[in-house]
């Protein structure tokens, strides 16, 4: 009875199944551990190698990717399913099933776990507009002996063939837009919108009258046309008339042909829609190169890309006026669906391929993306309007049978009232000095022998001289043609002959009809705003060359981020920056 009674060891048994159910509720927590771990690894693989092998960038095949990944991770699972889709939006699933081996328990387990993993990489369209400044000042040479324009052109193709290089799919369109003081559309693309008085090449039987203005097709845009993101391609637009109103000429009394080359002649660089220097015939350098443009099929990245640089390479540095708002204001355009038209009739001729159809999508697509890359090197600059009075119709100017130009003034007294630069006046020495007479009659030739002299049209006027040289030659020097004998005289004379000149100018050039640059740098703003309000990524570049700031370009940026300012040294690693940066904003996960 004694030992029944007894409590010694009673607790025993108790303990052992608590120390049994201990070390086993410790092996169980081991082995969830181990299970826990396992598959939190294998998840990790299989995610990142999903998402490689579902990435945009890649040319190999999914499955070759992402088995690669594998191996290189050392997976140690099976694949139990695999699924990959490509096109704009690139999607791969994958499961696998891992074994885990029980550690800690006599009878040992194996715990099978399955993983799996889904990415897809959508490859939005992108639409870029690569505006860039080619105005004269980029070809002034530096200290260093480099010419700006050449390193905008190394810079401006490197761009393209980081952005292009890959796009395999034909997702990215690109539109190369120079400008200077305008936009030149070119003869092609300008035909697609409803231009009015585009200037065409005048001819003397069979002799071209001034330079060849086949390719001149800048649009003088109404100011209100900043209020909208396109431009409309059935709108009546004016063309900008050829006239040579920046040139300038030489100013002393002496007598200079009206077809030298240099100080008298007309010229296409000098004109404000200017688009190559000392451009052959015809010029087809600085105009806008649409998307995909000149051919009827979509080429290889390489091929696009070539097509691209070669338009780049053949880019000249011309035009002494700069608008930035011009280069602006049609870099917007060319993102509006409005240009669908327009290409639309590109294509009908052979002239692009069907992958621009649709394109320019609209802005609120959630499928593509808008940029423009606005480049220039410098600021925004006066520029003169001829009076409309003087652009066009009958003029004052007679041509003799020899080439000889005469200028008829109502306004002087008596009967001579024709002004002949080029003549000798009777008894004037030195000879062939050129004075120049007033006679009563439009020079017809020195024996006045022949075909009467014809009355010249105010655009056969500005096609064949600069206005600079009309103010001088025919203004300035028929007020005095003495040179004066005394210092005094001479003063005198020369005063009289530079006030005629200013106001000849004025005349035909009213400053009141000019285009500030306040006036560009308000329509610039307005055109950044309402990209950046239709959601376009807006990228400004200040080439660092005769201009070291630009507070009016670094505003039309999208932000703080997107703009760049680059010398001559780090030009391309700014345009290879924002190629970077584009590419980033292409692929959304």
């Amino acid at each position: 009875m004694t030992f029944f009674r007894s409590e010694r060891g009673g607790l025993l048994p108790f303990t052992l199944i608590i120390t049994g159910t201990v070390i086993l509720m410790g092996a169980l927590a081991v082995n969830t551990v181990r299970v826990e771990h396992s598959r939190s690894i294998s998840q990790s693989v299989l995610d990142i190698c999903v998402l490689n092998a579902a990435a945009q960038r890649q040319t190999l095949e999914p499955r070759t990717v992402f088995d690669d990944c594998l191996a290189k991770h050392g997976f140690e699972g099976a694949i139990t399913d695999f699924q990959a889709t490509t096109g704009q939006t690139k999607s791969v699933t994958a499961t696998a099933e891992i074994e885990v081996e029980s550690f800690f328990l006599q009878d040992p387990v194996t715990f099978d776990i399955g993983v799996g993993s889904t990415a897809q990489e959508t490859l939005s369209n992108l639409e870029i507009v690569l505006a860039l400044d080619v105005s004269a000042s980029l070809a002034t040479t530096g200290p260093d002996g480099t010419v700006p324009i050449d390193n905008l052109k190394a810079a401006a193709n490197l761009f393209v063939d980081r952005i292009l290089a890959e796009d395999t799919a034909g997702k990215i369109k690109i539109t190369l837009l120079p400008y200077n003081s305008n936009v030149n559309l070119g003869a092609d693309l300008a035909a697609r919108f409803n231009v009015i008085n585009a200037p065409v090449n005048m001819m003397q039987n069979t002799t071209r009258i001034g330079p060849d203005v086949t390719q001149m097709r800048c649009l003088d845009l109404p100011s209100d046309s900043f209020a909208a993101t396109g431009i409309s391609p059935t709108t009546p637009i004016l063309a900008m008339p050829f006239l040579d109103m920046v040139g300038s000429t030489t100013r002393t009394n002496a007598y200079t042909a009206p077809t030298n080359a240099t100080t008298a002649a007309a010229r296409l660089q000098e004109n404000l829609c200017s688009f190559h220097l000392n451009a052959p015939s015809p010029a087809t350098n600085n105009v806008v190169f649409p998307p995909e443009y000149g051919t009827a099929a979509l080429g290889t990245p390489q091929q696009r890309i070539a097509a691209l640089q070669a338009r780049i390479t053949d880019l000249r540095a011309t035009a002494n006026a700069t608008s930035i708002n011009l280069g602006m204001r049609w870099a917007l355009a060319f993102l509006d669906p409005q240009m669908q038209a327009v290409y639309a009739a590109l294509r009908q001729n052979n002239r692009m391929p069907p992958s621009t159809v649709d394109h320019p999508r609209a802005f609120d697509d959630p499928t593509t993306i808008k940029v423009i890359v606005l480049m220039s090197d410098g600021t925004n600059v006066d520029e003169p309007r001829m009076n409309p009075l003087y652009q066009s119709g009958t003029s004052p100017f007679w041509i003799g049978n020899d080439g000889n130009i005469s200028w008829h003034n109502p306004l002087r007294p008596g009967t001579d009232q024709y002004w002949v630069p080029h003549a000798q006046a009777p008894g004037t020495s030195p000879p062939n000095t050129a004075p120049g007479i007033w006679q009563a009659v439009p020079w017809q030739n020195a024996t006045n022998t022949g075909a009467p002299a014809r009355n010249m049209t105010y655009e056969e006027v500005w096609r064949r001289m600069k206005v600079s040289y009309v103010a001088w030659q025919f203004h300035a020097r028929s007020v005095n043609q003495a040179a004066g004998t005394t210092i005094a005289q001479r003063n005198a004379n020369n005063a009289a002959r530079n006030t005629a000149y200013l106001a000849a100018m004025a005349e035909y050039l009213p400053p009141a009809m000019g285009v500030s640059a306040t006036t560009k740098n308000d329509q610039l703003t307005q055109a950044c705003t309402l990209a950046r309000d239709s959601n376009v990524f807006v990228y400004s570049l200040l080439f660092v060359t005769t201009t070291t700031s630009s507070p009016t370009l670094e505003s039309c940026a999208r932000g703080p981020g997107f703009f760049y300012s680059a010398t001559q040294a780090d030009l391309q690693q700014a345009f290879s920056d924002i190629a970077q940066h584009i590419s980033r904003l292409q692929l959304t996960d």
